[in-house]
């Protein structure tokens, strides 16, 4: 999974190098790129074991 700035205040977010979908600034509710990619793997994750 990674999220990719395009320089205009939105990222692509991609999993499994498969475009997921695309996120402005206010889909990160106030946290970095980088929280939202292990926030969101730590989720995957935690539904997997289930």
């Amino acid at each position: 999974m990674e999220i990719c700035d395009n320089g205009d205040g939105t990222y692509d977010l991609t999993v499994g190098g498969e475009s997921a979908e695309t996120l402005d600034e206010s889909d990160l509710d106030g946290m970095s790129p980088q929280q939202v990619v292990d926030a969101t793997c730590e989720a995957l994750n935690l539904l997997a074991d289930f």
